[in-house]
């Protein structure tokens, strides 16, 4: 027998992730409480952080939260010395890298324009 049921998913409304498991796999909710609660508890539904209901409605991905915070109010950075071995320099280079604690961007001093990623 085929039957059509329906469910509920949840997907950002900035970057269109629909919320998945540690595994990828697609979550569907019946119901729409379900799927907020799920969503929005302290891991989130991947394990990697909580989504949030903005105060227009809208729900976002831990992700794009992260990324707005740090448009409003900067990055939150952590400097490591690179970890690149260069073939002078088998014990590593001397340039750093930053990266932000919340969002996960990172720069670094190579000049070879490692940049911003």
């Amino acid at each position: 027998m085929l039957r059509t049921v329906s469910r509920v998913v949840a997907i950002c409304d900035d970057c269109g992730t629909t919320a998945s498991d540690e595994d990828a796999t697609v979550l569907a909710f019946a119901d729409e409480a379900d799927a907020f609660w799920v969503v929005t508890s302290e891991y989130g539904p991947d394990g990697y952080g909580a989504w949030s209901l903005l105060p227009g409605g809208g729900l976002v991905c831990h992700a794009c939260y992260a990324r707005s915070l740090c448009g409003d109010s900067g990055h939150d950075w952590h400097v490591y010395p690179c970890q690149c071995a260069a073939a002078d320099q088998p014990s590593g280079c001397s340039e750093l890298v930053r990266v932000c604690r919340r969002c996960d961007t990172a720069m670094t001093t190579h000049r070879d324009g490692g940049g911003q990623r």
